[in-house]
């Protein structure tokens, strides 16, 4: 046995009581319970953080400091680490009353799961920035509802003992994710799952997933330590049927759940991660597939082809059909099988370095096509259908950041900590395709992006970035034709700022822009219902298809009130404004504006992400039929 396993052997166990009768522990305890805030508080100041323990975790870490009888060290550094505590606590604590009969129901993660997580090494000297990667490795939304790290008191001078603090989430449920917009289920997502398979930390799913255009179902395995390993396993399988209301998606409890099997896809990832800032070699392999119907949607209802002049210019060849198009649905067959290797170079700026191959093969064709018209066909395939390749090629990829980490609070969750990196960040990529290879022709695409983040007075931050991405390539291999070089350009900035709150208000602001030229993969630009204009319908504004040159802008500023805390779970309101708009240039851009409030929750005992129900007035609009108001209901923050 190491030395690191026979420290941890015996964690949760009680330390020797020292001393006076049950009162005299209790005042301990009050004591330690106090300090706890007060030196996990100070303790990130001398460490270069900003924060403070939530409410819910500080209830978390009172009860541990109680459970084991110890108390916080407030002058840890420079000591080194004697011993490891874990304790990891049921789903419902105190403050959930009778609900804490539940927990009967739940099989609460074996100690010694969470502690093979712990990589803070007996012997070690305390490390402020050790602990606090060690608590973003521990604080997995997928089975932890909370992971807070603090020093405690040790028997031995000159040495501080690690008090790891955990709670589960609610593992044994039904998942759920829902949205809802102007009156139609636009997407549902259901799983029955075990979260915690024998409390072993293994996800085992059955899943359901509905979008626009059709419904598919099957079985998830999450594995975040395989045998015992830092080498981690995801896999999915799913069967794909259509929705039958189509081109009208069904609304109220008519889902339209009845369609045809229209096909499959999986999906298998098998990586060893960078799981601390401090390891070198990290790799992965990934494999999936999708063989089914594509369906692209105007509203609620699918896409026609060309949509309607007075909403968007259609391309030459689709004139003369503007009163008789085909609907946007295709097949399309995707496989995509991926290999890398990184490499991490540890640092005050932290270098990785990763390269690999990559297979890809893309076809799609236009369903139905014998019932329209040939010409229209041929233009709805050269102007709308994605690109149809495969490509075999070469990648490289590098990336650098600086490991300085913050937490906030109340900024897209409630009460719970959010970790942002501070300072630059900046990326790299190149893939070459080879015709040697395998490849359909040779090409070779670049990409790069910048950031940077910076503080704002210790609770807000600001968020700045731009990327952009290039494919050269002189021949088209369907004609045979040259394509120009330089394709598929396309280049993007964005900000993002959260000042600190205003009393019991936080203002979250974010403005983004982009640009595409020189398109040759027939992607668009689209603003409507969720992806940024609420009060619009569903990717009402589009550039056009066929265009070689697409352009967007958006901004969007919500007024957040600080969660008001109702039994057990949290609640807070929302003001937004949304503007955005796209087409082929900044200069003849048009944009749209909407208002409304909103209502976020959240429950961290079943996830640590808000739900939230929109309601949007559109102020402007290019059509009389945009008058009203539109309701949309989904999990997480709108940006």
């Amino acid at each position: 046995m190491t030395r690191h396993a026979a420290a941890r052997r015996g964690s949760g166990a009680r330390e020797p009581a020292t001393g006076g009768g049950a009162a005299a522990r209790r005042a301990r305890r009050a004591a330690a319970a106090a300090l706890a805030v007060a030196v996990v508080a100070a303790t990130p100041a001398r460490a270069g953080r900003l924060d403070a323990l939530g409410s819910y975790e500080r209830e978390a870490v009172e009860e541990a400091l109680a459970r084991l009888g110890v108390e916080v060290d407030e002058r840890p550094a420079g000591k080194r680490v004697r011993r490891i505590h874990v304790v990891n606590l049921p789903v419902f604590g105190k403050d959930a009353g009778f609900l804490r009969v539940f927990n009967a129901l739940h099989v609460t993660t074996r100690t010694s799961i969470v502690a093979r997580e712990v990589f803070i090494e007996p012997g070690e000297p305390w490390d402020e920035e050790v602990v606090e990667d060690n608590r973003r490795r521990l604080n997995d939304g997928l089975f932890t509802a909370l992971a807070a790290i603090v020093p405690v008191r040790s028997p031995e001078p000159g040495t501080v003992d690690v008090l790891v603090v955990t709670r589960d989430i609610w593992s044994l449920r039904m998942n759920s994710n829902i949205e809802v917009q102007d009156g139609v289920v636009t997407a549902l997502f259901l799983t029955a799952s075990e979260n915690n398979l024998l409390g072993l930390r293994k996800h085992v799913s059955f899943v359901f997933d509905m979008d626009k255009s059709g419904w598919a179902i099957g079985p998830q395995y999450v594995d975040k330590n395989v045998l015992g390993t830092r080498l981690q396993l995801v896999t999915l399988a799913r069967a794909i049927f259509r929705r039958d209301a189509q081109p009208a998606l069904a609304t109220g409890a008519d889902l339209g759940l009845t369609g045809d099997f229209e096909g499959t896809s999986s999906r298998t990832d098998i990586v060893y991660p960078l799981w601390s800032l401090r390891r070198r070699w990290g790799a992965g392999l990934s494999v999936s597939h999708f063989d089914s119907v594509t369906r692209r949607f105007f509203g609620t209802e699918v896409a026609p082809f060309p949509l309607p002049v007075d909403v968007v210019e259609p391309p030459d060849c689709a004139r003369p059909f503007a009163d008789a198009p085909l609907r946007q649905v295709f097949d399309r067959t995707l496989v995509d099988v991926s290999a890398t290797a990184t490499r991490s170079y540890p640092g005050r700026v932290i270098h990785r370095l990763s390269w690999g191959y990559q297979l890809r093969r893309d076809r799609s064709h236009l369903r139905d096509r014998d019932a329209y018209d040939p010409a229209l066909v041929a233009c709805f395939e050269s102007e709308a259908l994605p690109r149809s390749e495969l490509s075999s090629a070469l990648t490289a990829s590098y990336r650098l950041f600086t490991p300085r980490f913050v937490r906030y609070r109340n900024v897209d969750s409630f009460d719970l900590a959010e970790d942002a990196t501070l300072g630059p960040s900046a990326s790299a990529a190149v893939e070459v395709a080879l015709e040697a290879l395998g490849s359909d022709t040779n090409y070779v695409g670049l990409a790069a992006g910048l950031g940077w983040t910076v503080d704002w007075r210790g609770d807000g931050f600001v968020r700045v970035g731009a990327s952009a991405s290039t494919r050269i390539q002189q021949r088209d291999p369907a004609g045979g034709a040259e394509v120009g070089g330089f394709i598929d350009n396309s280049a993007s900035a964005s900000v993002r700022a959260v000042p600190p709150p205003v009393g019991p208000v936080r203002f979250v602001g974010a403005a983004s822009a982009g640009t595409r030229f020189n398109e040759q993969a027939n992607r668009i630009f689209a603003l409507g219902g969720d992806n940024g204009l609420r009060g619009f319908p569903i990717n009402f504004f589009q550039t056009p298809l066929g265009a070689q040159n697409h352009r967007f802008a958006r901004a969007n500023i919500e007024a957040r009130t600080a969660p008001v805390r109702v039994w057990f779970w949290r609640a807070g309101l929302v003001a937004f404004y949304d503007v955005g708009g796209v087409s082929t240039g900044f200069r003849s851009m048009d944009l749209y504006h909407d208002v409304g409030i909103g209502l976020r929750t959240l429950i961290p005992q079943l996830q640590p992400f808000v739900f939230r129900l929109d309601w949007a007035v559109p102020l402007n609009g290019p059509t009389p039929g945009l008058a009203g108001s539109r309701v949309v209901f989904a999990s997480q923050q709108a940006f």
